[in-house]
């Protein structure tokens, strides 16, 4: 058996663009038991060597950006499980990097998918900027004084962690722009991390209020965040 194995192995290496050669040799590693060596056969023909945030940023989005490399749009999924479908359609996706085993298993795991490197084959394309359900996120009163109303509102982007003279928010507009930005306007280091648009701006509304006349008068510019050194 090991020797019909590392037959299809050496034929596989031969001929990487083979998919019926690709799924024997698949379905041939899980038989034996090698699995870690079936997915880093998948991890190989999917992962992407670029990251989410060295993409370009098109539109304001910021689930969405464009590779150059493969000429086409890469969105952001939050679900191991939701991915997995969006790469059987032929959709490149981005995820955080400390689930890549996860996703590379699902991936693997997938009957319809097989390590053949093909030409126009999705991409995975990890990020280490971190995910935020806001819909299940509950701030400290210090985060809502660091960035008040007013600037959140301008940017969407809602505030979700803070250390010494470091704001990490989650944004629903262009995000080089925010940080640069905020960082100007709260004299603090600006992180960012990665939520759904809609998201943002629902959390925007329980977390500050309604927008009135209220938040347009004087709430501009963060307290100054030097107590937090």
């Amino acid at each position: 058996m090991d020797d019909d194995l590392q037959r299809l192995l050496r034929q596989a290496e031969a001929s990487p663009g083979d998919e019926a050669l690709a799924r024997r040799v698949d379905g041939a590693l899980r038989r034996a038991g090698r699995d870690e060596e079936r997915r880093a056969r998948f991890r190989f023909k999917f992962q992407c060597p670029l990251r989410f945030e060295d993409l370009q940023v098109r539109g304001l989005d910021p689930l969405v950006r464009s590779c150059d490399r493969c000429q086409r749009e890469v969105r952001f999924v939050a679900s191991v499980d939701a991915l997995a479908e969006q790469v059987a359609q032929g959709q490149c996706v981005a995820f955080e990097r400390r689930v890549l085993g996860d996703v590379v298993a699902r991936v693997a795991d997938d009957p319809r998918q097989h390590s053949a490197r093909v030409e126009g084959s999705p991409c995975l394309v990890p990020t280490d900027l971190p995910w935020v359900d806001l819909d299940a996120f509950t701030p400290t009163p210090d985060l809502l004084r660091v960035l008040p109303g007013a600037l959140a509102r301008e940017y969407r982007a809602v505030p979700v962690a803070l250390a010494p003279r470091v704001l990490r928010v989650a944004c629903a507009t262009v995000p080089d722009k925010v940080a640069e930005d905020l960082a100007l306007m709260t004299g603090m280091t600006i992180e960012l991390a990665l939520a759904d648009g809609d998201a943002v701006d629902r959390a925007l509304v329980r977390l500050y209020g309604p927008e009135d006349e209220h938040f347009l008068m004087g709430d501009v510019v963060a307290e100054d965040p030097g107590w937090l050194i």
